[in-house]
């Protein structure tokens, strides 16, 4: 019995204490430390900037080191209670590091949909205090703050681009057609024609319109083609995953521990996949995009975390808007900006960036639609980007 708890105890102790940065702890005590030793290093652990679950797996270590050896005598009935003891505990903790986990999305979800800011931590506040603060603060101003956000509407959209691809037609090429010799024959109700980068997007409001435009006739005579924009699959967003947690690794455990279940392990295989890792300059971890089936997506979701490992990472649905950073318009990016200067972020003009601008915010994009246009242009409450959202969301191939 207790040979076989040391060699758990091993395993244990290597996974328990790596840290959210990568690094794994090397200190090791002796085998015969005594308990006040153990007191005052519990002590040092708590008060040494580690984070939550490696403060807890330290401690896990110490006390299963400590009632193994056998210097200090401890009995096996004994031995086996407080083992027992340990592992009730340490998923009693990782319940409610869970949970805080929960809290701190929905947390960040208030702030973002509001527009307020977090106050400051104060040196000894609780989470729990720092949360009533917010909310306290924030129902006070409620009133004044519309944290309602408007749901995107479902969005009908072609692309039409050159029938021949050698054939060198411009975006603005395509536009002109369409605009001048198909748009009199169409009776559909047109939302948008946006450029693409080799044609035009023609968005509209219902499938019956959207079917009219696929079948006239007249793009064929022009010299062009139309085609539905192809479904996309539905991504996820994992927060703070360590850079050493490999792809690999990060897909076997999300399989194991979260979804083994839910889905076929050769659909899984097959279906799910890391799009792509966000990792700051200088930073240990970063944000995982990973593309998953609609119903694995809405499985995660819903949990709100996956477990990896010893680690429990937040979740959130992810949806991409392609946004130009020289004009801030939306469908394509600098490169293919028809812009020649970047434009200010706060008033759209040109000649200055954001830092010397000494005017109130007004949105290009709505100012060009003749929409209300006096917030930010990058506001995540802007007609044109929930209309953008919608478009993008459209895309997404959630049915499965």
């Amino acid at each position: 019995m207790e040979s076989v708890s040391c060699a758990m105890d091993e395993d244990v102790e290597v996974e328990m204490t790596r840290d959210r940065s990568g690094s794994v702890s090397s200190r090791r005590s002796d085998m015969s430390v005594k308990r006040k030793r153990m007191d005052d290093g519990s002590e040092q652990a708590m008060t040494g900037g580690m984070d939550e679950i490696t403060c807890m797996s330290n401690i896990g270590v110490k006390l299963r080191k400590y009632v193994l050896a056998e210097s200090n005598r401890v009995s096996k009935s004994a031995c086996e209670y407080l083992l027992q003891c340990v592992g009730e505990y340490e998923g009693l903790m990782m319940r409610l590091i869970s949970k805080n986990e929960r809290l701190n999305g929905r947390l960040d979800e208030y702030v973002n949909r509001s527009g307020r800011a977090m106050p400051a931590d104060r040196e000894g506040d609780s989470y729990a205090y720092v949360t009533a603060q917010s909310m306290e603060e924030g129902n006070r101003g409620r009133a004044n703050v519309n944290v309602k956000r408007k749901m995107p509407e479902k969005s009908y959209a072609v692309v039409v681009k050159a029938m021949d691809a050698n054939e060198s037609m411009t975006s603005e090429n395509v536009k002109k057609k369409v605009m001048q010799e198909v748009s009199r024959e169409l009776n559909v109700r047109v939302k948008a024609v946006r450029k693409t980068k080799s044609g035009v997007a023609i968005e509209t409001v219902s499938e019956t319109e959207l079917k009219r435009i696929v079948d006239c006739k007249k793009f064929n005579e022009l010299g062009l083609k139309v085609e539905i924009p192809r479904k996309i699959g539905p991504k996820i967003i994992i927060y703070d995953v360590p850079n050493e947690i490999t792809n690999d690794e990060l897909m076997k455990q999300m399989y194991e521990k979260n979804l083994k279940n839910y889905v076929e392990e050769n659909v899984f295989a097959e279906r799910v996949r890391v799009v792509t890792r966000n990792c700051k300059k200088g930073m240990s971890y970063g944000n995982v995009i990973v593309e998953v089936p609609g119903y694995v997506k809405r499985t995660v979701v819903d949990e709100g975390r996956l477990f990896v490992n010893w680690n429990v990472f937040r979740v959130r649905e992810f949806i991409s808007v392609l946004r130009c950073h020289r004009c801030y318009g939306f469908g394509h990016m600098m490169r293919e900006c028809s812009v020649k200067e970047r434009l200010c972020q706060r008033c759209g003009e040109s000649g200055h960036l954001v830092k010397e601008c000494k005017k109130q915010n007004e949105c290009r994009n709505c100012k060009v639609r003749g929409g209300k246009c006096d917030h930010s242009v990058l506001s995540n409450e802007c007609p044109e980007y929930v209309r953008a959202l919608g478009r993008e969301r459209a895309r997404i191939n959630d049915d499965d």
